[in-house]
């Protein structure tokens, strides 16, 4: 029997209780996006990217969801958010603002963000999927839900979203 992880326990019940339909797929862990799409053959649907960035002052905190057929080019997404020299957010400030950990980042973690304090940036490009996997915050899972659905619980959460559009 495997034993869920609290916080997987509160995102899957948030997203019950808001009516969001999904389906729940476990495997081995995926850390990299390399193994999310060994997960990706099982799901038939792509993980998106999520990177945990932060300014050059660590005072702005952006959850970054790319394409996941896209490179991740730091100039192009800090320019376009208005934010000189982005950099990857430490892994206590992650675990701090987003109860998350590396290898599990996730949009689901902005459920814990109750303070607002990390800006959510999406890819448009990732509407061009009608399915999206993200992790349950723990990277041993996988939900497959609409992409849609992933935008509305991103909203639901009391979140705004930024809109980014990297090149390919």
């Amino acid at each position: 029997m495997m034993i869920m992880d609290e916080r997987q326990i509160q995102v899957q019940k948030y997203l019950n209780d808001i009516g969001i339909s999904y389906e729940l797929y476990n495997h081995e862990p995926c850390v990299t996006m390399e193994l999310c799409e060994e997960a990706d053959k099982l799901t038939g649907a792509p993980h998106c990217k999520n990177l945990f960035l932060t300014n050059r002052q660590g005072t702005e905190f952006f959850l970054v969801l790319i394409d996941p057929n896209k490179r991740f080019r730091t100039a192009e997404v800090s320019k376009q958010l208005g934010v000189s020299r982005l950099s990857f957010g430490t892994d206590d400030k992650l675990h701090e603002l987003l109860n998350a950990t590396a290898g599990a980042i996730t949009p689901l973690a902005a459920y814990y963000d109750t303070d607002k304090r990390v800006c959510i940036c999406y890819d448009d490009d990732l509407d061009d999927y009608e399915y999206i996997c993200v992790h349950p915050m723990v990277s041993t899972a996988s939900l497959k839900l609409k992409t849609a659905d992933l935008k509305q619980v991103i909203l639901t959460m009391g979140h705004q979203i930024r809109h980014i559009l990297p090149s390919k």
